[in-house]
C-alpha cells in the first residue's frame, strides 16, 4: 500500500489532489431558439458548445461537449461551459439550417443568447449517379451536383437519390442569422454580398459530402446593403464549423442575371455555408466606450457590435479593464454600434467611420448597459426602395419619437431613434429603456411615398426584441401606395408592474406630413413609469 505522507500533518491525499477542479472558473450559456423569420420558438434544438477543461493530479482532462435541447419555450441552459472568451455555440433543429453562434463566454458569467435559425428554403431529390440542381423557388440560388460526385460525409459510399437542402441568407437583413461573426482565421473583417446553404443526406439518411478531387457550382443570390456597384468577382468563402471563421476557399464567384434577380456564381468543394465577399478594405476604426446604466461604472468584458448601415458586414472588439474599445470597420462607412454582457444589453448608437485608411472616430457619448429586460428594441429593416421608410414610436403620454425628434434614453421619455435612414435597407432602431404604463404605438411611414415598390412589396421587416423573447412582423394586405403611406405595425401595452402585452395591428392610412393622424393611436395619458416587482 502506497502512502503519500505520514503524521498528523498529512491531510492531503492522492484521492483529493485527483479531484477534478476546472483551471479557469467556468462560464455558463444561457437563452432562447428562434425562428429567424416568425420569432416562434424553436421546441426540441440541440445545442452544444466546448465542456470547461479540468485539471488533475495526472493533467488536464477534456471533458466532451456541454450539450441540452431547448424546452417547450425554446429555452436552454448549458452549464460549465469553457470560459475562452469567443466561443461557439452549434445548434442544429429539424427542418431549419445548423447555426452558430459567436458567444461571449466570460469566467463565472451566465451569457444570454437569442439563437435565430433560418428555416431550410428548399429540399430536391438528386439522382446520386446522373447529378442535378437543386432551386430554390422565387430566388436565383441553386446548385448544381454533378453525377457520382458524392460520398457519405464519413467516406462510405453514398446510396442514392440525395436530399438536398438549399437556403439563401439575406444579407441586408439576416445578418444576424448568418453563422459565425464575420472575420476569417486572422480576424479580419469580411464584407458579404450574399450568403447560401447547402447540405445533403443520402437515402439512408446519413450526411453526405462531396468527394475529395469533386467540384458543383452553386448561385448565391445578391444580397448586400452596398450602395455602390456590385462587383464583377468575389472571393467564395466557406464557413468552417470548427473555427467558426470564414475561410477563402481560393475560388472566385462571377454576378450574373439581371436585378432584382442577380447572383454571383461559381465552383465549390464541399456542401455547407457559403458566401461571396471580401476582406475590408481600407479598414479604419471606430473607437468607444461602455457604462453601466447604474453608478455610471466602466464595464470590461463586453462584447461591442459594430454592423454597416450602408454595407453588409458586423465587426465586434470586448471592453478592456477601463470599459474601452476599439473595433475594426469599413473606411467611410455608417454604422450602429451596441453590445452586451451576461444579462445585460447596451443601447443603440449611430456613428460614422473615417474615410482614411487607419484613421479612427470617436464616439462622444458612452454605451450604456442595462438589464436584458429592462431594454425593448424596435428594428426596422427593408429593401433597396422605398428609399426612405421612417420609424415612429408613440409613449403613452404622446410623446413622438421620429426622425426629427429622436428622444433620449437619459431623460423623458426614456426612448430614442439611433439613426434616419434615407438610402434603403436600413436598420433602424429604437431603444426604450424606461417603460411608461400605458399604450405604445409603433408605426413606419413611406416618407417618399414611393409606390414601385411600397411596403409591401420591399422586404420589410419590423422585429421588436424583449429580453429574450422577439417579435417579427411583416405587412399584410391593405396599402395603396402612395396613399396609404403610413402601416400601423403594433401595440404594446404596459401596466403599473411593467408586464407588456403586445397586439399586431396591421393598420394602413394617410398620416399626413407631421404624422399626427396615424391610425388607431390612443389618446394620450399622463406619464407615469412602471415599477417591476
Amino acid at each position: 500500500m502506497f502512502t503519500a505522507a505520514c503524521g498528523p500533518e498529512a491531510d492531503v491525499t492522492l484521492s483529493s489532489l485527483a479531484s477534478p477542479k476546472p483551471p479557469v472558473a467556468p462560464a455558463n450559456v444561457s437563452g432562447r431558439v428562434a425562428d429567424a423569420s416568425t420569432g416562434a420558438d424553436i421546441v426540441g434544438a440541440t445545442l452544444s458548445m466546448e465542456a470547461a477543461p479540468v485539471e488533475t493530479y495526472t493533467g488536464t482532462i477534456f471533458p466532451p461537449p456541454v450539450t441540452d435541447t431547448s424546452d417547450a419555450n425554446g429555452l436552454f441552459d448549458l452549464l460549465e461551459v469553457r470560459a475562452s472568451g469567443s466561443a461557439l455555440l452549434r445548434v442544429t433543429a429539424p427542418g431549419y439550417m445548423d447555426a452558430y453562434v459567436v458567444v461571449n463566454a466570460v469566467s463565472s458569467f451566465t451569457a444570454y443568447v437569442l439563437v435565430e435559425m433560418l428555416p431550410v428554403a428548399a429540399t430536391t431529390s438528386v439522382d446520386l449517379a446522373a447529378g442535378g440542381t437543386a432551386t430554390v423557388p422565387g430566388s436565383s440560388g441553386q446548385v448544381t451536383i454533378p453525377g457520382n460526385s458524392v460520398e457519405q460525409e464519413d467516406g462510405g459510399a453514398a446510396t442514392g437519390p440525395l436530399t438536398v437542402s438549399t437556403t439563401p441568407i439575406n444579407m441586408s437583413q439576416e445578418l444576424n442569422a448568418a453563422p459565425g461573426d464575420f472575420t476569417n482565421a486572422a480576424g479580419e473583417p469580411l464584407e458579404t454580398w450574399g450568403g447560401f446553404t447547402v447540405t445533403a443526406v443520402d437515402a439512408t439518411g446519413a450526411d453526405a459530402q462531396l468527394a475529395a478531387g469533386q467540384t458543383a457550382t452553386i448561385r448565391i443570390p445578391y444580397s448586400t446593403r452596398t450602395t455602390t456597384a456590385a462587383p464583377a468577382n468575389l472571393a467564395l468563402y466557406y464557413f468552417d464549423t470548427e473555427t467558426g471563421k470564414w475561410v477563402d476557399s481560393g475560388a472566385t464567384a462571377a454576378l450574373g442575371g439581371t436585378a432584382p434577380n442577380q447572383y454571383y456564381e461559381g465552383v465549390i468543394d464541399r456542401f455547407g455555408t457559403w458566401m461571396a465577399g471580401t476582406e475590408v478594405t481600407p479598414v479604419s476604426y471606430v473607437r468607444g466606450c461602455v457604462e453601466n446604466e447604474v453608478g455610471g461604472a466602466r464595464v470590461a468584458n463586453v462584447r461591442v457590435s459594430a454592423e454597416g448601415i450602408d454595407y453588409s458586414g458586423i465587426s465586434s472588439a470586448i471592453t478592456d479593464s477601463s470599459g474601452s474599445f476599439r473595433v475594426a470597420v469599413k473606411a467611410d462607412s455608417s454604422l450602429i454600434v451596441n453590445g452586451g454582457l451576461g444579462n445585460y444589453l447596451t443601447n443603440t448608437l449611430a456613428t460614422s467611420a473615417p474615410a482614411a485608411a487607419g484613421a479612427e472616430t470617436v464616439m462622444s457619448e458612452c454605451l450604456v448597459l442595462a438589464a436584458l429586460s429592462g431594454a425593448p428594441r424596435i428594428t426596422l429593416t427593408w429593401g433597396e426602395s422605398p428609399s426612405d421608410n421612417d420609424s415612429h414610436l408613440f409613449a403613452p403620454d404622446g410623446t413622438h419619437v421620429l426622425w426629427s425628434s429622436k428622444g433620449s434614453l437619459i431623460t423623458d421619455p426614456y426612448a430614442a431613434l439611433d439613426v434616419d435612414d434615407t438610402t434603403g435597407y436600413g436598420p433602424e432602431v429604437i431603444t426604450l429603456r424606461r417603460l411608461m404604463v400605458g399604450t405604445y404605438t409603433y408605426g413606419v411611414r413611406n416618407f417618399g411615398q414611393d409606390s414601385n415598390p411600397g411596403i409591401t412589396d420591399s422586404p420589410t421587416i419590423v422585429e421588436l426584441r424583449r429580453g429574450l423573447e422577439v417579435q417579427r412582423f411583416r405587412p399584410g394586405p391593405g396599402e395603396n401606395a402612395p396613399t396609404t403611406e403610413w402601416w400601423t405595425v403594433f401595440q404594446m401595452v404596459v401596466d403599473a408592474q411593467c408586464n407588456v402585452t403586445v397586439t399586431e395591428l396591421n393598420v394602413w392610412g394617410d398620416g399626413g406630413d407631421s404624422g399626427p393622424d396615424v391610425p388607431v393611436r390612443p389618446a394620450p395619458v399622463a406619464r407615469t413609469y412602471c415599477t417591476p416587482p
